[in-house]
């Protein structure tokens, strides 16, 4: 599930912390353990974007930090949680969705699902450097595309 990261690569949102926290188990895990490890990984997200609210000069609040999404995933089921500092801090982890990937039956959809979580979590990114909450580098835009045009044979 990198690839929700790998959007933001692709929309050169790769200076950005992540938005996305990615908690691996085993069919034998708990949901506790998973979703403990989860927050863990949540609190760290959390003070990344923190730290890069701050050197945009916006906002010090923890509003201004966006809804970050958890993905757990044990055997072959995969969930979908999202954490906001403020609006869960007392009701917890809202799970958006589970998904067996066990189920041939439902493979594409499954499928589809994590890539719509992908796509959003690229436009909430682009969304808050547009709107002006972070800030970017483009400079590395070009340098990237230099590269790809000489290491790509098909350029």
């Amino acid at each position: 599930m990198d690839d929700a990261n790998s959007a933001l690569q692709s929309a050169s949102l790769a200076q950005l912390p992540p938005l996305v926290a990615i908690e691996r188990g085993t069919k034998f895990s708990t949901a506790a353990e998973l979703k403990t490890g989860l927050r863990a990984k949540f609190d760290v997200l959390e003070q990344h974007w923190f730290e890069a609210l701050r050197e945009s000069n916006t906002v010090e609040d923890e509003d201004a930090v966006p809804t970050l999404y958890g993905i757990i995933i044990s055997h072959t089921l995969v969930a979908v949680l999202a954490w906001h500092p403020v609006l869960h801090a007392k009701t917890g982890m809202p799970t958006l969705g589970y998904f067996d990937f066990g189920d041939r039956d439902y493979d594409v959809w499954n499928a589809l699902a994590v890539a719509i979580l992908c796509v959003h979590v690229r436009n909430v990114a682009k969304g808050m450097v547009e709107s002006g909450v972070v800030e970017v580098d483009v400079e590395d835009e070009e340098d990237e595309d230099e590269v790809m045009e000489l290491d790509d044979p098909d350029a």
